[in-house]
Parts: C-alpha cells; sequence; structure tokens
C-alpha cells in the first residue's frame, strides 16, 4: 500500500508531464505559423501587433473574439495583413460642420473648393 506522500509526488510528476508536453505542442503550433509566413506577410504576436497598429492588446483580442479579425493559435499571432485591413475598416473621419473653419480647413486638405 503506497503512502499518500507517494501518490501526491506521483501526481506532482504527472502534472509536470502534462505541463511540458502542453508548453511542447504550443512551441509546435507557433513553429507551423512561422513557417507557413512569408517576409512579406509576417505573423505578428501579441507585442508585435500592438506597435505595428499603436492599438492596444485588448482591442485586437477583442476584435477577434467577434471575428473582424483571424487569430492564429495559442499564444494568438495574427497577420499583418489582417491587421492592416482591419485598422482599414476603423478609419474614422473627422466631423466636420459646414460653414466653420475647421470646414474650410478640411476642403483645402482633400482639395475641396472653399
Amino acid at each position: 500500500m503506497s503512502s499518500p506522500f507517494a501518490a501526491a509526488k506521483r501526481a506532482q510528476a504527472t502534472a509536470y508531464r502534462a505541463l511540458a508536453d502542453a508548453h511542447d505542442q504550443e512551441a509546435d503550433v507557433l513553429e507551423s505559423h512561422e513557417s507557413h509566413a512569408t517576409t512579406e506577410d509576417p505573423f505578428l504576436g501579441r507585442d508585435a501587433a500592438e506597435e505595428f497598429t499603436r492599438v492596444s492588446w485588448r482591442a485586437i483580442r477583442d476584435a477577434i473574439r467577434r471575428g473582424e479579425l483571424a487569430g492564429y493559435g495559442r499564444p494568438v499571432v495574427v497577420r499583418r495583413s489582417d491587421l492592416l485591413a482591419w485598422l482599414e475598416g476603423r478609419k474614422v473621419r473627422p466631423r466636420v460642420v459646414a460653414g466653420t473653419d475647421a470646414d474650410a480647413a478640411y476642403l483645402a486638405l482633400v482639395g475641396g473648393a472653399s
């Protein structure tokens, strides 16, 4: 009959093996994503995506959850081209009221008549 201490040690060893296996699987996923990425359209991780877009990771993650942006693997990586397309869809035009200085400045900027 084994002691509770021995059973706890076996459970701990099993947990460590499962954790190591999960880490190896995660590394394999990242490696496969990196091998499919081209130099023209690389996958970007969390920090690189934040730096590239100047948008918080929370906003990027929420867009992935809503299906607006494709995310791959764990940890999540995103294609640079997908980020660019997503950013294009988020552009907001400035609100301009007719007859104001802002209206004239905007028309001058876009080449319209004042």
